[in-house]
């Protein structure tokens, strides 16, 4: 059974017709004897399929002011007051093929600090840090920006 996140992810972002896609791929990503061949496919499909996916309703890019937060570790701590008020207790559910915290439920500084070298964070391309179920959502996709899912 997928993580609610993961399942409501989908429903609420992802366009009706290609959200049976994603499931499929984040249940075998889900699996403790996942192939490494299959975990790359999941990979690619979060780092560069999933953005055309996207129910275009509920989604922006971030803009140039508000990606710079996330370049350095100081940065970061100014995210959750200025983008995720909404999330109170501070936590994301952390989506990935690649992160080191991938499938785990973990504060959402540690996941996004987690990804970084020295005071430098690098990001990690492929990846969604989901911070309320189904209404807020960091979408990674590849190196160079940043989108923002939110649903009421």
């Amino acid at each position: 059974m997928l993580n609610p996140h993961i399942e409501q992810f989908a429903q609420s972002f992802i366009v009706k017709e290609r959200q049976k896609r994603f499931l499929t791929l984040a249940e075998t990503a889900c699996n403790p004897r996942v192939t490494v061949k299959a975990m790359e496919k999941f990979r690619v499909y979060l780092d560069q399929g999933l953005i055309a996916e996207l129910d275009r309703r509920y989604y922006r890019e971030l803009s140039h002011q508000e990606d710079v937060q996330f370049q350095t570790i100081h940065g970061l701590a100014t995210i959750p007051e200025t983008l995720f008020p909404e999330c109170e207790n501070g936590t994301c559910f952390v989506i990935s093929a690649s992160h080191p915290l991938r499938f785990q439920e973990v504060g959402l500084l540690d996941a996004l600090g987690a990804t970084r070298s020295g005071d430098l964070v690098t990001g990690c391309e492929g990846t969604i840090y989901s911070c309320i179920s189904g209404q807020l959502a960091l979408y990674e996709p590849e190196i160079g920006y940043r989108i923002l899912c939110r649903r009421s």
